[in-house]
C-alpha cells in the first residue's frame, strides 16, 4: 500500500487550507492509500487523516513520546522511513523547520527516493519558493528539482505517485 507522510499546520489556519486538507484525505482514501502524520488536536494533519477515515481510508498517527528534540526527530525519521511521498500542507514555523529539513535531507540524498509535494493552498508556498529561486541565482543552491508543487491535492498526489511508478510502490 502506498503510504504518504503528512506534514502541516498544528493549528487548522483559514477555511482554504481546511478544505485542501479535507479533500486531501479524500484524496488518499479513494486512492486506498494510507496516510501517516504527526500533530496536535486541532491541526490540518488531523482535518486530513479524519477525512481520509470517513472516506474508509487507513491512517496511522504517531506521537513524539516527550517534548523533546531528539523525541521529535526520531518520530519524524520512522515516520519517512514508513513512507512513499511526503506532502507539506500550508502551516507556521514548526511546518517551515520540517520544509526545509526535508529539502536538506532530499539535497543530501538521504530522501531520493522519496517524492516531495508542497500543496501551495492559495499561493501559501509562493514566497518560500521565491527565496529558493534567490539562493540558487545568488550561487548558495543548485538548481535541482525537489518538490513537487500544485494547488489541487489530487493533482498533487498523482505528480507524487508517478515519481515512484515502478519501484513497486
Amino acid at each position: 500500500m502506498y503510504r504518504i507522510c503528512l506534514f502541516a499546520g498544528s493549528s487548522p489556519g483559514p477555511d482554504c487550507s481546511q478544505h485542501a486538507a479535507l479533500q486531501l484525505g479524500q484524496a488518499i482514501a479513494h486512492r486506498r492509500w494510507s496516510l501517516i502524520y504527526t500533530t496536535t488536536p486541532g491541526g490540518l494533519a488531523e482535518l486530513a487523516a479524519s477525512a481520509a477515515q470517513a472516506a474508509g481510508g487507513e491512517t496511522i498517527h504517531l506521537k513524539a513520546t516527550e517534548r523533546d528534540l531528539q523525541s521529535e526527530l526520531f518520530t519524524v525519521q520512522f515516520l519517512l522511513q514508513l513512507a512513499d511521498a511526503i506532502v507539506v500542507l500550508p502551516g507556521g514555523l514548526e511546518t517551515f523547520t520540517s520544509l526545509f529539513e526535508l529539502l536538506r535531507w532530499k539535497q543530501r540524498g538521504w530522501l531520493a527516493h522519496k517524492p516531495l509535494g508542497l500543496l501551495n493552498t492559495h499561493g501559501y508556498f509562493k514566497g518560500i519558493l521565491y527565496q529558493l529561486q534567490r539562493a540558487h541565482l545568488f550561487g548558495f543552491e543548485e538548481a535541482h528539482p525537489l518538490l513537487y508543487l500544485s494547488s489541487d491535492p489530487a493533482l498533487l498526489l498523482d505528480m507524487c505517485s508517478q515519481k515512484t511508478a515502478g519501484r513497486g510502490a
